[in-house]
């Protein structure tokens, strides 16, 4: 289709792609329940359960500051992976 109705070849593969993609975007969207009280193919224990569920795992609200993260364990050992992956392929 390359040429095809003044549209290069590129645009048309953005078009058949995108276009689809985009519509059921927009269709999940406004299908799919936000909470789930509200979806209503679940039973009364069912809600009941996620919901406890979701509960247990809700974070603390802690505010941490950047100096926090970056000096997290975690954090320093890949950074020194990260350092030396990257020495040891310049040498």
């Amino acid at each position: 289709m390359n040429g095809s109705h003044g549209i290069a070849g590129w645009q048309w593969l953005f078009l058949l792609e995108g276009i689809p993609t985009a519509i059921v975007g927009l269709i999940a969207f406004f299908y799919l329940d936000d909470k789930v009280a509200d979806a209503k193919w679940l039973t009364g224990s069912q809600k009941a359960m996620l919901e406890a569920n979701l509960r247990e795992e809700q974070p603390a609200h802690a505010l941490h500051s950047v100096k926090d993260g970056l000096m997290h364990p975690k954090v320093l050992l890949l950074s020194l992976i990260y350092f030396f992956f990257t020495m040891g392929r310049t040498a």
